[in-house]
């Protein structure tokens, strides 16, 4: 049987990957009646209060009003990493190779 905790994180996950906000607002509904059904109606309060107000209105997946675009650039981070990491290696490369031209 799964924890609370599991199940609460499996909802969490869905509710981020849903693709409209109609969708989202009725997981979220269905979402907070379970946690409550379970007992947790403190934790339901405590998220409601921090989640799903003001500020956070653009946690799941079509938030960001372009189809297939997540909500956040963490995608972009990590490529960005590889490139400048990529550079910085070229570059040492050709430094260090000109470097050793200019000796002879």
């Amino acid at each position: 049987m799964q924890s609370n905790l599991d199940v609460f994180l499996n909802h969490i996950r869905n509710a981020n990957s849903l693709s409209s906000k109609a969708r989202f607002d009725g997981y979220i509904q269905i979402m907070m009646k379970v946690w409550e059904a379970n007992g947790e109606i403190e934790y339901a309060n405590w998220f409601k209060s921090i989640y799903l107000g003001e500020g956070w209105d653009g946690w799941w997946c079509g938030a960001s009003c372009v189809a297939g675009i997540g909500e956040t650039n963490n995608f972009i981070e990590s490529i960005n990493k590889t490139i400048k990491l990529m550079v910085i290696n070229q570059i040492s490369v050709n430094l260090t190779f000109n470097f050793l031209n200019n000796l002879y």
